[in-house]
């Protein structure tokens, strides 16, 4: 209150004003403070709902994300030779092909002999039949006036024909005309009528198709240089003619180290991050977001027993996974490896069995409306909403009041300035009357 005159002032409206919002606002602030709560145990949750779907995925590239479990099957393909490159893909078994390159695939090539300037003429009418190239039947080709230009313009632009156009300048203003196949392989062979002198036209490259050799089984062709499941599942393609080599199909260590580095890695990013949004911070004595969670206790306890979950008899160690005083897992790959090279069936079936828990446990609590972790989410995402909406009722009730308050002692200043003007009068006139 300020300027007061014999005991009567005005009110200083907005600062009488503010202080009472300041007390109604409380319930508001603690509305707000409950929301942000909800909001961190959620982005908690968000952020582990995403690590265990990262784990699903990991663990369905090992056993696969059909409803039946797959065999770990991750081969690699190998040559003797550099000049033939292999993959091995689905089906491939593990096992060694040997193979004899006798000739590569080939693109038909002809060329027109003689050499002409741009715009002579090379075709002998106005139009041109490719027959043969790539199994398609005869297509003619308009080509004008029949010149050089002409013809490899009108060559390019239609496909149908199955033959590319080049003008190839051998001397200055002076072109030789070459047909190319726009595919390998005796298929790909073609004939060309309407030239000026189909004599002229030289084939400089048959198409042939590409063949090897297998022992035993005799010679086997393609129409291009990839050859696809003579062997199952395995792809090689050649680059060299009159090579012998051994193609190997065996187990990717490498591949296989690294998938299962990536899956303990998740496993222990998730627990990392249970073990941080569940912790209680004594320094502070501040709770995390999920302190008391029984969600990420629950998660937490289900992703422990599937580590210590294994076949009876064995233990995840020998492939090289241990627990470490943090509550996480560490992976030795070099122990990983020797367990894979000296009993193969052993390392595959520990990891497939890990990867088996492990996606069934992922798939579970993400799985949209009823995973454990789906419906916290959810659940938390409807508390802050109402949250939110009481905070908006609140900015409603609060402007009320303010616009209440503002009335009230906007109307009591202006009933103690009347009176302040009164008290004026008053003693303005005791003072008449004493000087009198």
């Amino acid at each position: 209150m300020a300027n007061s005159v014999s005991g009567v002032g005005t009110i200083n409206v907005a600062n009488m004003v503010n202080q009472l919002m300041s007390v109604e606002g409380n319930q508001q602030i603690l509305l707000k403070q409950k929301a942000a709560a909800q909001q961190s145990a959620i982005t908690a949750l968000q952020s582990i709902n995403s690590g265990m779907l990262n784990l699903k995925t990991l663990s369905e590239g090992i056993i696969g994300a059909g409803v039946t479990t797959q065999p770990w099957n991750n081969l690699a393909g190998t040559s003797s030779d550099t000049s033939i490159s292999v993959t091995a893909g689905t089906g491939a078994q593990a096992g060694t092909y040997n193979v004899t390159v006798d000739q590569l695939a080939t693109a038909q090539q002809t060329t027109y002999a003689t050499s002409v300037a741009m715009a002579d003429k090379v075709a002998a009418a106005a139009t041109l039949v490719i027959s043969g190239a790539a199994g398609t039947p005869p297509t003619t080709v308009n080509v004008g006036t029949g010149t050089l230009s002409e013809v490899v313009a009108a060559i390019n632009a239609a496909p149908a024909a199955g033959v590319s156009a080049t003008a190839v300048q051998i001397a200055p203003g002076q072109f030789k005309l070459l047909l190319t196949s726009k595919v390998t392989g005796s298929s790909g062979g073609f004939s060309v009528t309407g030239m000026v002198d189909d004599s002229q036209l030289v084939n400089a490259t048959v198409a042939q198709d590409a063949k090897v050799t297998v022992p035993g089984i005799g010679q086997i062709t393609s129409t291009s240089n990839t050859f696809q499941n003579v062997f199952p599942g395995v792809t090689f393609t050649v680059t060299k003619p009159a090579t012998t080599a051994t193609l190997t199909v065996a187990n990717d260590a490498t591949g296989m180290t690294s998938q299962v580095q990536k899956l303990v890695d998740a496993l222990n990013s998730v627990l990392t991050t249970i073990s941080a949004k569940s912790a209680y911070d004594t320094t502070n004595k501040k709770a995390g977001p999920l302190t008391g969670s029984p969600v990420a206790t629950s998660l937490s306890d289900q992703l422990s027993d599937a580590v210590f979950s294994p076949t009876p008899g064995d233990s995840l160690s020998q492939i090289g996974i241990q627990t470490t005083r943090q509550g996480t897992y560490s992976f030795d790959a070099s122990a990983f490896t020797a367990k894979l090279n000296s009993d193969p069936d052993s390392a595959q079936r520990l990891v497939e069995g890990l990867a088996t828990r492990l996606q069934a446990i992922s798939s579970s609590v993400t799985r949209i409306g009823t995973g454990q972790v789906s419906i916290a989410i959810d659940g938390g995402n409807s508390v802050l909403k109402t949250l939110n909406d009481q905070v908006a009722d609140w900015d409603l009730r609060l402007a009320d009041m303010r616009a209440s308050y503002t009335r009230q002692f906007s109307a009591l200043n202006t009933t103690l300035a009347k009176m302040q003007d009164q008290q004026s009068w008053l003693a303005n006139q005791f003072s008449t009357m004493s000087a009198g």
